[in-house]
């Protein structure tokens, strides 16, 4: 059969493969302490930080400074029997690869450990300017962390009279355990101890003593199962694995996530998105030719996954100097129980090929999809063009001056991916478009921006409506002129249709930030709903004492509003007690808008606008959270 000598020639191609600087360092202080230094070295960021358990993860985390050997530096004094994860962040998190040890994040990726005791019973740490020396890799052992949050949550109506609704507390603890369980044998698991949102008290149908008598002997008796509304502590997510010179291996379920694949221009495998489910295997090896300049790094990864049924996917990709070239093959079976029936009816099949360039600063990628249904059924039958995807990309990065990127993106109407999200990837079914962004450095203070997309529908493009974005915006870094940290960003978006119906106008959406010091302050204007526009400003100001403060404002304008005014109030403390973790104790206060997320410390923003607008609710919340 044609597909037993793919599974054979893809097992026979997996086994035949088979075969930017950072450093950490911990000065002893004495008296119980001990100073960490991070170094980072890459010379075109114009901006890192470091973030994790520390300063509880608190986007973007502390400002790193160059030193005199141009390495990113940030310095810090801790406990000496303290354990530390962290991450680089420059806008997106950054796996430090050179980290004394690794604890998972449980995202598929990987936090650095500081395991500080361990850093200073070796007899010659790495020295920070010194990139030659060797980084001192610390005793993996097994660790523990936990994210944690208890909130109390109050709701109001506020249509109308200001009436209270319900009263519930949000709880959430996740125990994490990462280490070698013997060498070369990591493992990884989180047991969820309680995760739910038990009601104290709710107009109708719970009454107030009755709920109060509830709250008080569930947190004395069975405080996991009382605060998991009911529900047992369970182990929902379980990695274990080993590691030997050409291959390593791993196995999970439950709420891990299976192991990511970043293609040439796509994340095919989405590492955040797809959960283990029963269970996935991974192998996977990598052969590193630095003579010949050739990388190749294979994975194959056998699963349950996808709605309880059995599949894989295999990738392979190879670097040779400038040329990259990446081949994934995946499948998921119409088995639920039976694994002799696996490969007896196999309702879906992609393969997924990228090839690209990089020369200097200018780079082309391409990626295609070709999704391979049930041979002789109605999709299948459909036309090649209806089962493919595609994307084109031409790439200019200069950072000091200038960058542009032109890309095309096509997808047919059955096109899609199995173990990623196809509308993140390649946009809506049955459309083409082309996307254009860019920016251009006048000089140190003002970089303007322009991103520009227009979509349109397969089958009629010379006729089909098509749907435009325009998006100008710029940069600023005013630090030199003001003399102070000093720096900003805004955008104005606007969409519409080329063949506009009757009564469409285009939307515009207004954003801005400014951070001066230790103050942000956030702009939105939001005119997408053609019955509604909606004004915010949030102001976050960080205070002495680990203290942090937030308002909000918000007003809406239109003909279907029911409440114009908008406000939120939020605060925050870290709680100077490193023996306790530094818990962050946290309260909120939220009139006709929400940014806040259940068990979240800060407002959350997108694109510069308060993410949940409902104008009919009140809240307040009081929380404690826990992470490390």
């Amino acid at each position: 059969m044609m597909l037993d000598k793919i599974i054979y020639g893809i097992t026979i191609l997996f086994f035949l493969t088979g075969v930017a600087f950072a450093d950490v360092t911990v000065k002893d202080l004495g008296n119980g302490q001990a100073e960490i230094t991070f170094l980072y070295q890459d010379d075109a960021a114009e901006e890192m930080n470091v973030i994790g358990s520390f300063n509880n993860w608190i986007e973007p985390g502390d400002v790193m400074t160059k030193n005199a050997a141009g390495l990113w530096e940030f310095k810090f004094v801790t406990f000496s029997d303290d354990e530390i994860v962290y991450k680089f962040f420059d806008g997106t998190y950054i796996s430090d690869e050179n980290a004394p040890d690794e604890k998972d994040d449980g995202f598929a990726g990987m936090n650095g450990l500081i395991i500080v005791a361990d850093l200073l019973l070796e007899e010659s740490p790495a020295t920070p300017n010194d990139p030659t020396k060797p980084v001192v890799q610390a005793r993996k052992k097994v660790t523990f962390g936990t994210d944690t949050y208890i909130e109390s949550d109050t709701s109001f109506n506020t249509d109308g009279d200001f009436k209270a609704v319900d009263s519930t507390i949000n709880a959430k603890s996740v125990w994490k355990f990462d280490g070698d369980l013997v060498k070369n044998m990591p493992g990884y698991m989180e047991l969820t101890f309680f995760d739910g949102n038990p009601t104290v008290w709710s107009d109708g149908s719970v009454e107030v003593l009755d709920g109060l008598e509830a709250l008080s002997s569930g947190f004395i008796f069975n405080p996991a199962y009382y605060l998991s509304s009911d529900k047992k502590p369970s182990v929902d997510n379980f990695k274990f694995g080993f590691d030997t010179k050409y291959i390593s291996y791993e196995t999970g379920y439950g709420s891990a996530n299976l192991p990511g694949h970043d293609s040439l221009l796509w994340e095919t495998v989405d590492a955040d998105g797809i959960s283990a489910g029963d269970g996935y295997s991974a192998f996977s090896s990598k052969i590193d030719l630095e003579s010949a300049g050739l990388t190749i790094d294979t994975k194959f990864v056998p699963n349950k996954s996808i709605g309880d049924k059995y599949g894989m996917y295999f990738d392979l990709d190879m670097t040779l100097a400038g040329l990259r070239a990446d081949i994934q093959y995946e499948m998921t079976s119409s088995s639920t129980s039976d694994i002799q029936a696996i490969f007896e009816n196999i309702p879906r099949q992609d393969l997924i090929i990228g090839l690209g360039y990089k020369m200097d600063k200018v780079s082309i990628n391409t990626q295609i999809l070709n999704s391979m249904y049930v041979a002789g059924g109605t999709t299948m039958a459909r036309p090649a063009k209806d089962r493919v995807g595609a994307e084109v990309k031409v790439s200019y990065a200069d950072e000091d001056l200038m960058g542009l990127d032109i890309s095309y993106k096509l997808r047919g109407a059955v096109a899609n991916f199995i173990y990623a999200t196809t509308e993140d990837i390649l946009g809506d079914e049955d459309t083409q478009g082309v996307n254009l962004s860019g920016f251009y450095k006048l000089n140190k203070a003002v970089t303007p921006k322009m991103d520009f997309s227009a979509t349109m529908l397969n089958e009629d493009p010379l006729n089909s409506n098509i749907e435009l974005t325009v998006k100008p915006g710029a940069t600023f870094d005013l630090s030199e002129q003001i003399g102070k940290t000093t720096t900003g960003d805004i955008y104005v978006s606007v969409g519409l249709n080329s063949k506009p119906a009757d009564g469409d106008k285009p939307s515009i959406s207004v954003g801005a930030t400014a951070t001066m010091e230790n103050l942000t302050i956030n702009y939105g204007y939001n005119g997408t709903n053609a019955d509604q526009v909606f004004n915010s400003l949030l102001l976050k100001a960080e205070l002495e004492n680990d203290l942090t403060a937030e308002l909000g404002i918000g007003l809406r304008s239109g003909n279907a509003v029911i409440n114009p005014f908008a406000l939120c109030i939020g605060g925050s403390w870290k709680v100077p007690a490193p023996k306790a973790k530094t818990p962050l104790i946290y309260a909120n206060f939220t009139y006709n808008m929400d940014p806040y997320e259940t068990g979240e410390t800060t407002a959350t923003l997108t694109d510069y606008q308060l993410e949940d607008n409902s104008e009919t609710e009140a809240a307040f919340r009081l929380g404690i959270v826990w992470s490390y």
